[in-house]
């Protein structure tokens, strides 16, 4: 991707970012100090992080509500490449900031925080990555398994395409599957493990794909009685568990 005048731009706000950082944590230093008594170098540094990650994250917001990420293919000299990117650098240094006060399990807060619409009970991996967050959508129960990418961006003929991604509830993506922007993927789907899904893919609800590729490997029905297809009964009562299993 090539590099632009205006890229300097990023560099500037991030430094402004850590800037306000280092004079918030300057100003608390004294409580701070003085409520963690023999531990106030960590609990200083730990303020830095939280307060200079959470300013990262609150200016990204607020740009995105004024100027915001629109879907499209875009020419590397596009503006929209441009705040792609300028977006990227800083939610990655605010992602790192803010990483070591997110465990495992508030995976799914921790995406929230980062502008990605997770429903009740979505799950994402302790390696997974989301690469995207404001353009990305789980449904209740989906589930993001080890190291499997949701990218709503990628580079192909020169040109930056962007397009959100939907996660549909009760849907799996699998271990090292990747997921390509503009991709939905329906209610109670699974994507097998180490799938790459094309952009603009849909997926529907209760299927298999797998491959590279991806294609349909197989509608997840079970045979519920004589005389019915099997293609023709929804699974049911499949939790988070079944899912990954079958990933």
């Amino acid at each position: 991707m090539k590099h632009q005048n205006r890229d300097g731009l990023t560099i500037l706000c991030l430094a402004a970012i850590l800037a306000v950082g280092v004079a918030l944590t300057h100003w608390a230093s004294p409580w701070i100090s003085g409520w963690s008594g023999s531990m106030a170098s960590i609990a200083v540094a730990a303020a830095f992080c939280l307060i200079t990650g959470m300013g990262g994250l609150a200016y990204l917001r607020a740009l995105h509500a004024i100027v915001p990420l629109r879907p499209g293919r875009y020419e590397m000299e596009d503006f929209q490449c441009f705040l792609w990117k300028h977006h990227a650098v800083i939610r990655d240094v605010s992602e790192r900031l803010l990483s070591p006060f997110f465990p495992v399990f508030l995976r799914g807060p921790f995406f929230m925080l980062l502008g990605a619409g997770m429903g009740q009970g979505a799950t994402v991996a302790a390696h997974g990555i989301m690469a995207d967050p404001l353009l990305t959508k789980m449904g209740d129960r989906a589930v993001v398994g080890e190291h499997a990418c949701l990218t709503a961006h990628c580079v192909t003929d020169n040109r930056l395409i962007i397009d959100s991604i939907v996660i549909g509830p009760g849907a799996t993506v699998g271990i090292n599957a990747v997921v390509n922007p503009g991709v939905t993927v329906g209610e109670g789907a699974v994507i097998a493990a180490g799938a790459v899904v094309p952009p603009g893919t849909e997926i529907p609800a209760h299927e298999l794909w797998g491959g590279v590729p991806a294609k349909r490997i197989k509608c997840l029905r079970r045979l519920a009685g004589a005389g019915q297809a099997a293609d023709d009964i929804p699974v049911l009562g499949a939790g988070p568990a079944d899912r990954l299993e079958a990933a």
